[in-house]
């Protein structure tokens, strides 16, 4: 018995019209993730995050951003751990009086 291609169209064509409906699916969520969202903030939350906003730009310092961000894409960023541990406690003491 020889078996030759398959040839039958009809089932082409119904994988060609699936592929097409599935890409159709994948474009209707894109557009849909797309969509700008209505969100709005509770007075709170505004306020916190106007104040977040001034204390950053009060202590923004960009030159020493732009420094740190160098030394971290060079590798060259160095992290203590006993800084890190040593600070950590402190504030740990200090919040654990009051």
């Amino acid at each position: 018995m020889k078996i030759e291609g398959f040839q039958n169209n009809n089932y082409n064509d119904q994988i060609n019209r699936l592929k097409g409906d599935q890409n159709k699916v994948k474009q209707v969520k894109r557009q849909e993730n797309s969509k700008a969202l209505d969100v709005s903030l509770s007075a709170k939350t505004q306020k916190i995050r106007e104040n977040s906003q001034t204390e950053a730009e009060a202590g923004l310092d960009p030159e020493r951003v732009a420094s740190l961000k160098k030394a971290i894409k060079d590798g060259n960023y160095k992290v203590s751990a006993e800084k890190i541990a040593s600070k950590m406690m402190a504030e740990f003491d200090i919040n654990k009086d009051n």
